[in-house]
């Protein structure tokens, strides 16, 4: 009988996976137009060619990021918030697990309480029984509870948690100083907050490349791929009309947050922010 493993989901995943059906679909269709027309019908083959290596990349890249580039991320935070083992911790927008359950097992004499609102869109599975299930799997079920709640009105009471985090969730927020309300008025004194969050990509040409694949490209993806250009061009909006990393500073000093402190990664494309309740 095999092991059952863990699934941390995969990040869009019917797009991904329509991507890896479409973009060979595509990038062979190309290539047999122009052997069977020769030359009659070049620009359409060119098109399929180029749309289908397209696809064929941008599923390679998100995958990579789903299984690989999201462990960096967690070890980040991970990282900043320096666990003793006694704390109990707040993973707000939990998901599947990935950071919620990494942080159970730095936590002997502790406990990891997580809580979401269970989107679908963004993770397939994605819900409450699945995180559950992972932290059986990774033998820390003891350590973890996790709950159904808005970031921006949590089922806590005041000061219960030594650090809150949140990974890449708050930009989907409607008023994020609500959030930050939040997550502050339920740290303890001497609390950290740590969160993960794209950003504005600050490297000269790879910007403007950015811009341009990100607002053009994926919605188009999106709607070829999925049958759903909205839900992908939210996902761009949402990234660019997240505040600046000096605007977020600001508005964690604003919701009482104190030696706040961001550190810029992967050229810019996503920071990491930090502050405490004092």
């Amino acid at each position: 009988m095999s092991r059952q493993t863990p699934d941390y989901g995969l990040d869009a995943g019917a797009a991904v996976r329509a991507m890896f059906i479409v973009g060979p679909a595509a990038a062979i269709g190309g290539f047999l137009i122009v052997r069977w027309t020769l030359s009659r019908h070049l620009g359409l083959a060119y098109t399929l060619q180029i749309f289908g290596f397209c696809c064929l990349i941008l599923a390679t890249l998100m995958f990579a990021s789903s299984r690989f580039g999201k462990l960096h991320a967690r070890d980040r935070i991970l990282a900043r918030l320096k666990l003793r083992g006694d704390e109990t911790v707040l993973d707000v927008g939990c998901g599947h697990g990935l950071l919620l359950i990494a942080a159970a097992k730095l936590l002997p004499r502790g406990h990891a309480v997580g809580i979401d609102l269970w989107s679908q869109w963004q993770q397939s599975d994605n819900s409450r029984e699945a995180t559950l299930r992972n932290a059986a799997l990774e033998g820390v079920a003891d350590r973890v509870s996790v709950h159904d709640g808005d970031m921006r009105k949590m089922p806590f009471a005041d000061r219960s948690f030594d650090a809150v985090t949140i990974a890449f969730g708050i930009r989907n927020v409607a008023r994020i100083e609500a959030a930050l309300a939040e997550a502050f008025r339920v740290l303890k004194i001497g609390g950290k907050f740590v969160c993960l969050e794209f950003s504005a990509v600050d490297v000269p040409g790879l910007d403007r490349l950015y811009e341009l694949y990100s607002v053009n490209v994926i919605p188009a993806l999106g709607r070829v791929v999925a049958g759903d250009a909205e839900s992908y061009r939210y996902l761009v909006e949402s990234i660019r009309r997240f505040p600046s990393p000096q605007a977020f500073e600001v508005m964690l000093r604003a919701a009482g947050f104190a030696r706040v402190t961001h550190k810029i990664m992967t050229g810019g494309i996503v920071a990491l922010h930090s502050g405490w309740r004092l």
